[in-house]
């Protein structure tokens, strides 16, 4: 990561500061993409990606079957058994590990419900 922080300072002519800036640099350019995903809807991220992946896939696919050899490979190995894998096992995780990173946000609401507020 440091590397790629005094790569962009040095592209952008700003190596004077040394680490320090660079590490500035790259908070502020986290917290700028940050905040420009944020205003792109999630369904829009989602499509966009979605159809990288697919485009990638399909090319890895044809690719890959347009070799004799590897084509027996793909299709009666890799195909039902790593990728199947691959799509029910980890994207089930990763599916759940955002679940439990959103966890807390669904306590607090419950705990807003039973607090009551006062009439006035």
């Amino acid at each position: 990561m440091e590397a790629i922080l005094t790569w962009i300072t040095t592209k952008l002519g700003l190596e004077l500061g040394g680490l320090a800036l660079s590490w500035g640099v790259g908070g502020i350019l986290t917290v700028l993409v940050a905040w420009l995903l944020k205003r792109i809807p999630n369904d829009v991220l989602k499509a966009k990606f979605g159809a990288m992946g697919y485009g990638l896939g399909s090319f890895i696919s044809s690719f890959v079957c347009n070799i004799k050899w590897a084509k027996m490979v793909w299709q009666k190995v890799v195909e039902p058994w790593i990728i199947d894998t691959f799509l029910n096992v980890f994207t089930y995780f990763f599916y759940m590990l955002g679940e439990g990173l959103k966890a807390d946000n669904d306590f607090d609401v419950k705990i807003e419900k039973k607090i009551k507020k006062p009439n006035k």
